[in-house]
């Protein structure tokens, strides 16, 4: 049973259910899927127990809607560019030098998101990497990136090989990892930077390192052990 404020105030069903998927976020984030019980997460939330099953059927419900909420935001960041890559593979476009500028248009978008200091990033950061570690936790959108899939499509049309060979997919995702690395070993990247922050330009620097990496990557048309 909802509290009867959420019965009968208009929007306050809503705002409950948000503020219960905030406070999800930081607590799965921190303490992984098993380190949280439904009573801790409503009494933060401020909600009363039953709220969680009324709003996602449970805590798995509620644990897959913040992992859906967190996908849905990065897909909206990376729509622009991500739509242009669906159309370049619907149309089986065999254009190398456009792939290539598709998948380092992509790493921008991704450096933008990951790369300069931000609460919010940190926040649902903390929380896909407590995801991918945790083989335990329910799974969701967060696990299954269609983009990464027409990435390794691209990589294919850059290096003229099957899209579905092993090499494409190794390399697709390393791409986008040298990325990563600035958001989720964040203490020893500014330790090394001897930084306590990046600023506006470490992140065009790093942009520009990833770009120049990428298109050097492929220059190279180095054979991979994995094919």
């Amino acid at each position: 049973m909802t509290d009867a404020l959420e019965q009968n105030t208009p929007g306050a069903g809503a705002q409950a259910r948000s503020r219960i998927i905030d406070t999800a976020l930081d607590m799965f984030g921190n303490y992984g899927y098993d380190g949280v019980s439904v009573r801790r997460l409503c009494e933060g939330a401020g909600v009363n127990v039953g709220a969680v099953t009324y709003h996602f059927g449970g805590k798995e419900g509620l644990y897959k809607a913040v992992a859906d909420h967190i996908a849905t935001l990065i897909r909206q960041h990376m729509w622009p560019v991500a739509a242009q890559i669906a159309q370049f593979v619907q149309e089986a476009d065999d254009d190398a030098e456009k792939a290539l500028d598709l998948i380092t248009e992509l790493q921008c978008v991704m450096v933008d998101l990951l790369v300069p200091d931000s609460s919010a990033t940190e926040r649902w950061a903390r929380f896909i990497v407590r995801f991918q570690l945790d083989a335990g936790s329910p799974d969701s959108n967060l696990g299954h990136n269609d983009v990464q899939h027409m990435c390794a499509h691209l990589v294919g049309v850059i290096r003229r090989r099957p899209a579905d060979k092993l090499g494409n997919r190794i390399l697709a995702q390393t791409l986008f990892g040298q990325i990563l690395i600035f958001r989720t070993n964040r203490r020893s990247v500014l330790d090394l930077l001897g930084k306590p922050a990046l600023s506006p330009s470490d992140t065009r620097a790093v942009k520009a390192m990833v770009v120049d990496n990428t298109r050097k990557i492929f220059a190279a048309e180095v054979p991979y052990a994995a094919e």
